[in-house]
């Protein structure tokens, strides 16, 4: 079975789901970031400031890291791709067991859980849910695939919750899939996908924070 070509989003048709964090955190921590700089700026920037400089730059790439980084997307109609703080794995969607969105969302594929923070429930919401992954058809259940014509006018309902909505709108998509494929919930077919899931660690994301951290403790030490 041909594996999971890398996904191109520039070349590709990209559904999205943004994030449920929102921009709060990092806008206080840019905020606060700027103050600080500024405050060490107005008798000029000297040595002992350069820890203070450095710290700022690294609550800023942690902050992108952490809060902005993190997303869920959907390519092709094909391949769910997580991207994680410092990883990005591509799953193809036929292959997806399971999933549910509690505190977090969480895929299963071949019995492994794969998660990513980028969606979540409130505690209450995700309380009330059960935290119970929840398939959208049994391994005896062939899906229906989705009209071309439903697929475009998917959307959120009116009044529906945004998570809901995420993991109806997922679950959906992997009906979809697999019956693309003709495979069913828990079959063989299915199993073997999951070697075509794909995940590889992020070189900037790494790089820019190790980076930041020996700059910030280099920073330290000289002073």
């Amino acid at each position: 079975m041909p594996r999971l070509a890398a996904v191109n989003d520039d070349q590709a048709h990209v559904e999205r789901f943004p994030g449920t964090g929102g921009l709060l955190m990092p806008v206080v921590a840019g905020v606060l970031g700027a103050l600080l700089l500024a405050i060490a700026l107005v008798d000029g920037l000297q040595g002992r400031d350069l820890p203070l400089a450095a710290g700022c730059l690294l609550g800023a790439v942690v902050v992108w890291v952490v809060f902005l980084r993190p997303s869920v997307r959907v390519v092709d109609q094909e391949t769910l791709v997580l991207t994680g703080p410092l990883s990005r794995t591509e799953i193809p969607l036929a292959a997806v067991e399971r999933l549910a969105l509690t505190r977090m969302l969480v895929v299963q594929v071949a019995g492994r859980r794969h998660v990513s923070t980028a969606v979540a429930r409130s505690m209450r919401s995700a309380l009330a849910s059960g935290g119970m992954l929840a398939t959208r058809s049994g391994p005896g259940a062939p899906a229906v695939p989705e009209r071309p014509s439903e697929a475009k006018a998917a959307g959120r309902r009116e009044g529906q919750p945004y998570p809901d909505f995420v993991e109806e709108r997922l679950a959906r998509l992997a009906e979809n899939a697999r019956a693309r494929r003709g495979i069913r919930v828990l079959s063989d077919e299915q199993e073997a996908l999951a070697a075509d899931v794909r995940r590889e660690v992020s070189t900037p994301a790494v790089a820019a924070l190790g980076l930041s951290a020996l700059l910030f403790v280099a920073a330290l030490l000289l002073v």
